[in-house]
């Protein structure tokens, strides 16, 4: 599930579950041996942006 922006914190007690969203990067990380491969979540290629 993609989490949603909301306006304000949920007060139902242990129904929620959120965080602050930091700007950056989302990945998917695999590793095969020495191989490592970083994706969105849309299935992009994202190891330019981490040499």
């Amino acid at each position: 599930m993609l989490a949603k922006a909301q306006t304000k914190v949920p007060t139902e007690a242990g129904v929620w579950s959120f965080e602050p969203k930091w700007d950056g990067f989302r990945a998917l990380v695999f590793r095969d041996g020495d191989d490592v491969v970083l994706l969105s979540r849309s299935g992009k290629d994202l190891g330019r942006y981490f040499p």
